[in-house]
């Protein structure tokens, strides 16, 4: 699997966005809060994700960019994780990824903090999916 990015993976239309607020499922794992649900729809790809830092933790907007530039290139090179579990189970999903902490990150702690978060987005996929709680 190439480690791209595309434009077909990235999350976007406020009509998305909005029903995914609505009725996505949500967890937190430090520093993200995570938006996600399954997707009736067919998708070019097994996941679509978005990425969002709020303007009121970060003033500027060359902030907020850097770090969704770090963040997006962690997911980049991690997605694997969750398409090799996604494509597995033939599911498809869309997924937001709201960064809360208070301080920049740098690219090695956007690293491990993707992997665990993904890791938890599998897990609880897998416990939505088969019926259990969470």
């Amino acid at each position: 699997m190439k480690n791209t990015f595309q434009k077909q993976e990235r999350l976007s239309g406020k009509k998305t966005f909005d029903v995914l607020m609505k009725h996505g499922e949500e967890f937190y794992q430090f520093p993200f809060r995570v938006k996600w649900m399954f997707v009736q729809t067919p998708l070019l790809f097994p996941a679509q994700v978005a990425f969002a830092v709020p303007k009121r933790t970060f003033k500027t907007a060359v902030a907020r960019n850097q770090i969704k530039r770090i963040l997006r290139e962690s997911y980049r090179r991690n997605k694997s994780l969750l398409y090799e579990d996604l494509l597995k189970r033939n599911v498809q999903i869309r997924v937001l990824l709201i960064f809360t902490h208070k301080l920049p990150i740098n690219l090695a702690e956007s690293d491990a903090k993707i992997i665990l978060t993904l890791r938890y987005l599998i897990k609880a996929s897998n416990a939505i999916q088969s019926g259990a709680k969470k």
